[in-house]
């Protein structure tokens, strides 16, 4: 990954030099805005850059569609020039994010006779497209890079004919620091434009950016966004951004521009329903106002409807700790879909079933709605996805494949459970060591978590349960009564009713003075295994020590 990162590095410095050149350079459409959302906010989208817009402004930030369509248009008056944008983007699960789109200008008709004989033609001024195919891909956790692909054409009164080929590469990151990423591109890099004898280079550009979100009032989300860009023709621009989002319905929307010569401020709003989204600006320019709109659907999440769980239900841990509703509890929405808490709680209960590609259509639809923990289930989304493409459903009901959701539920989670993933993962490993399952989950478990993999060793002709009771039973003569008890709660996290785990956590307990949780660990491995002599010396020992109390 180290080398990934640092060629990524290299390259963007080597193209960034060939923007700091000087010079006239043609395809103005290159340079012009798209997306009435991007427009409003100043164009400060490098670091945004979360919608099929990102086609044109970063395409490292296609990484966030999972499927998307964007349409825009808008007319300059004052010369009756007309702009349009089409552009469409999916994920391709286990590849990345793929999305095209056509920006096109077109500059108004004039009459022409070529003779005072010829009849008199309706000609184009000039009609001007951007073909463009764009690819983007997470290669490091938070990092992302994308690339476009792009031809330019342009005809001239119908006579003239240019194209050029040309490409931009960008990256992204969101940063540790919650809310903040930033972002680079740079654009253009291609071939010069030629009309007849004369070329005229691309406008090649260099864009650079944060952006940081902040939720306040549990309603209102808003998004600061800065960049400073440098056209191969023009000096070093700065542009600022902001969007308020109300309960993710209405959105306000404003920008500012430093050094640009044709107009500096720009408004706009936007509504949002389900997928669909219609966002309208307002760019002020010297001599005119220009009023993009922008359609923009993406696609919904199902309806998830309501699981039948009975009143008494035995299922593993929750990997989220609510409580497990019973069906008459469900609570609907107005527009009819369930509650945050109550796909939540849907979401543990089929993680515990081993229905995971159910689970991920519900994570799918919590990663949009539940704008307060975004990061979480972003991060649980991510994970999930990695286990959906090697056991999308794992509801097979012994002990090996129980022990693949208790991996598979631990590695969900973020609150200390990783080391039981590692471990639950090996000991699955050790007792079925060319099971296929077992094998890819382990390799997704101990990527992602190498450190505890490497700190949790296993040895020789031991499994880990083995291992795990003997070191317990190892601190217990130590008088290291804790870590005997960590000992034992590995194992039972692995198998609930491992008798000799209970016993020995019993026994550490006992020498801390925990003498009632003693009681009711011994009592339980006593109904295991009711005739063990050795728990019979343990309740000997509690009577005459006055009886766990």
């Amino acid at each position: 990954m180290l080398r990934i990162f640092t060629a990524i590095i290299i390259t963007f410095i080597t193209l960034i030099t060939s923007v700091f050149g000087i010079g006239k350079t043609g395809a103005a459409l290159l340079k012009q805005f798209a997306g009435s959302r991007a427009a409003a906010m100043g164009e400060a989208f490098v670091a945004v850059a979360d919608d099929i817009y990102a086609l044109h402004y970063n395409p490292a930030g296609l990484v966030g569609i999972r499927r998307e369509f964007g349409a825009m248009h808008y007319i300059d008056p004052t010369v009756g020039f007309n702009f349009g944008y089409l552009g469409y983007g999916q994920t391709i699960k286990g590849i990345g994010v793929l999305a095209g789109s056509i920006f096109m200008f077109d500059g108004g008709k004039f009459e022409h006779q070529e003779n005072d004989t010829a009849p008199v033609r309706t000609l184009s001024v000039q009609q001007d497209f951007i073909y463009a195919i764009g690819f983007s891909r997470e290669i490091i956790n938070n990092f992302s890079t994308g690339i476009n692909a792009k031809i330019y054409t342009s005809m001239l009164s119908e006579k003239s004919f240019a194209k050029s080929y040309c490409f931009d590469f960008g990256t992204l990151y969101a940063t540790p620091i919650k809310g903040l990423k930033i972002g680079a591109v740079i654009q253009n890099i291609g071939t010069p434009v030629k009309y007849l004898e004369e070329k005229d280079p691309l406008p090649q550009t260099i864009r650079v950016g944060a952006s940081y979100s902040l939720k306040l009032l549990n309603d209102y989300l808003f998004l600061f966004s800065a960049d400073a860009l440098k056209y191969k023709d023009d000096e070093i621009k700065e542009n600022f951004g902001l969007e308020c989002v109300y309960k993710d319905l209405a959105v306000m929307r404003a920008g500012y521009k430093i050094g640009n010569d044709n107009g500096n401020y720009s408004l706009g709003i936007g509504l949002r329903w389900y997928g669909l989204q219609v966002d309208y600006g307002a760019i002020f320019q010297k001599f005119t106002m220009l009023n993009p709109i922008s359609i923009t659907w993406k696609k919904t999440r199902k309806k998830i409807k309501p699981i039948q769980v009975e009143e008494k239900i035995d299922l593993p841990e929750t990997i989220i700790e609510q409580p497990i509703v019973k069906a008459e509890q469900v609570h609907v929405t107005a527009d009819g879909g369930l509650s945050i808490e109550q796909l939540t709680k849907q979401f543990n209960i089929l993680c515990k079933r081993g229905e995971y590609i159910d689970a991920f259509d519900i994570v799918l639809e919590l990663n949009e709605i539940d704008t307060d923990n975004i990061e979480y289930w972003d991060m649980i989304e991510k994970k999930l996805s990695k286990i959906v493409e090697i056991i999308p459903s794992e509801k097979r009901n012994d002990k090996i494949y129980g022990l693949i959701r208790k991996a598979i539920n631990s590695y969900l989670t973020i609150d200390g459970n990783e080391r039981i993933a590692v471990i639950a993962s090996k000991y699955i490993l050790q007792l079925e060591p060319e099971n296929q399952e077992a094998i890819n989950l382990n390799k997704i478990i101990t990527q992602e978590y190498p450190g505890t993999a490497i700190a949790e060793t296993t040895v020789t002709g031991k499994t880990i349960i083995e291992q795990k009771l003997s070191a317990a039973l190892d601190y217990i003569y130590e008088s290291k009564f804790d870590k005997a008890i960590m000992e034992c709660d590995d194992v039972l996290a692995l198998e609930p009713n491992n008798v000799m785990a209970l016993k020995r956590k019993g026994s550490a307990n006992y020498a801390l003075g925990k003498k009632a949780i003693a009681k009711e660990l011994w009592e339980k491995a006593s109904r295991l295994l009711p005739d063990d002599p050795e728990t019979k010396e343990f309740f000997l020992k509690l009577e005459r020590n006055g009886n766990g109390k």
